[in-house]
């Protein structure tokens, strides 16, 4: 083997490996920065309609904050914090009321899918 090839080959293996790790590290930053973006998540839960309506819709809170993606949280917290219909929401809580269709709630059917995906 000459030594150009040679020099090719480990000059490949050696960006193979860089690219790896970076790769690596990278994700390692990425659930790093989830998980501390989960521990913040609970009290803002708590703080909103949704921290009753999960339990209105008998979603376990621990198993949402945990197992639910956070993106989907994320966006249930910003429904509902820009939700318009307070008024229905707050009777709808007052009563218990969790078997009529509760259209009126932009985070009902994101709630039920995850109400699906814990109940497995």
């Amino acid at each position: 083997m000459n030594i150009e090839l040679l020099a090719l080959l480990v000059l490949f293996i050696t960006l193979a490996v860089l690219i790896h790790t970076s790769l690596s590290l990278y994700s390692m930053q990425r659930i790093r920065h989830e998980l501390s973006g989960r521990k913040k998540l609970p009290k803002a839960i708590r703080n909103l309609r949704l921290y009753k309506m999960l339990g209105l819709l008998k979603i376990p809170f621990e198993r949402y904050v945990d197992c639910v993606p956070i993106n989907e949280i994320r966006l249930n917290i910003l429904n509902c914090r820009r939700c318009n219909n307070i008024d229905i929401c707050d009777q709808c809580l007052r009563q218990g009321i969790s078997t009529i269709e509760m259209d009126f709630c932009p985070n009902y059917q994101s709630l039920l899918a995850s109400r699906k995906l814990l109940s497995r």
